[in-house]
């Protein structure tokens, strides 16, 4: 059995939109869907720097470790090879008049209020994470 941390972050920008970014068409994993900027934890590495280093890596913007904050953690049953999945999502503050560059992995980037960004995620582990921040208020913490 295996253990893998996935850190994903919701970034909010100054007009409290979200950015969605929408994965290539030749990604492996959820072709064309939406997604939070994120990925898996290296094997050793400190999950919020992760976060950090995840959010630089597909979108070219870049936050403080500080400036993140963990707001929801969902973790799964063992899949069919006994990897366990721990997703973890934060929330943080986009710089001032972002400029996102996406990676290889996003063909597409958006900025959505909370309610949009609601209907836009498909993947029920974030979705649930979106509705527990957006249920508790937790944005409001920025």
């Amino acid at each position: 059995m295996r253990i893998q941390p996935v850190a994903k972050t919701v970034l909010v920008n100054d007009r409290n939109e979200i950015l969605l970014l929408r994965r290539s068409p030749t990604d492996v994993v959820r072709p064309g869907t939406a997604d939070f900027p994120g990925g898996s934890v290296d094997p050793g590495e400190d999950i919020m720097e992760a976060a950090v280093r995840e959010i630089k890596e597909e979108s070219g913007l870049i936050i403080e470790r500080d400036a993140i904050k963990l707001a929801y953690a969902k973790t799964s049953p063992p899949s069919t090879d006994g990897t366990i999945l721990i997703r973890l999502l934060f929330i943080a503050k986009s710089p001032p008049n972002p400029e996102v560059q996406l990676s290889y992995e996003h063909d597409k980037y958006w900025w959505h209020p909370l309610s949009e960004t609601m209907e836009e995620m498909d993947h029920t582990a974030w979705a649930d994470g979106l509705e527990f921040i957006k249920g508790h208020q937790l944005l409001a913490l920025l």
